[in-house]
Formats: C-alpha cells, sequence, structure tokens
C-alpha cells in the first residue's frame, strides 16, 4: 500500500481558484469533498472564528455546518481568492435538527 505524503500548504494557496476573474457570489456543489467546499469550511470553521468571532453580549452564535438538502452554500469570490461565504435556505424550510 502506497503512502501519501502530506504536505502543508498557505491559506492563500488553498483559498485561491487560480482563476483571476473569477468573482461575484458563486453557488458551491454539495459535494463535500471539492475544492470549493473544503474552502467554505476553511472560511467558516477557521478564519471567520478567528478573526470575528460570535460576541456573546450581542447574542450572536458559531454558524453551524450547512445541512446538505436544506441550505446551499456560496462563496465570495474577489479576483480568483474565496473571500467570504453564506449559507442560503428557501424561504419556510426548518432546521435538521441534528
Amino acid at each position: 500500500m502506497a503512502s501519501r505524503r502530506r504536505k502543508w500548504r498557505r491559506l492563500e494557496t488553498v483559498l485561491s481558484s487560480g482563476d483571476n476573474a473569477k468573482s461575484g457570489w458563486l453557488r458551491v456543489e454539495q459535494d463535500q469533498r471539492g475544492d470549493d467546499f473544503l474552502r467554505y469550511r476553511l472560511l467558516n470553521s477557521v478564519c471567520f472564528r478567528l478573526n470575528d468571532p460570535p460576541d456573546q453580549s450581542r447574542f450572536e452564535c458559531l454558524f453551524s455546518e450547512v445541512d446538505p438538502g436544506r441550505e446551499e452554500v456560496r462563496l465570495l469570490w474577489s479576483e480568483g481568492e474565496a473571500a467570504g461565504f453564506a449559507t442560503v435556505r428557501e424561504w419556510g424550510v426548518q432546521g435538521g435538527g441534528k
């Protein structure tokens, strides 16, 4: 069985698509192994929590994981780099209650 060498990559490299023309809000495919879904997870779990943590005095909380089939994820692209994210749920659709 061959072993795969894992190597560290800079966050800027991971968030970059390599396509500098990519810009605006684009839908992320719900394949949880895809590069764009990884970018969403990094923005949600690392960047957001480190740079803009919730303020409990304002009753803010951490974003939960996306509920596949009920929500869609969109990335905000700026010159080919993922710069933000949003989760969108159809009006009137209730949460999954996991």
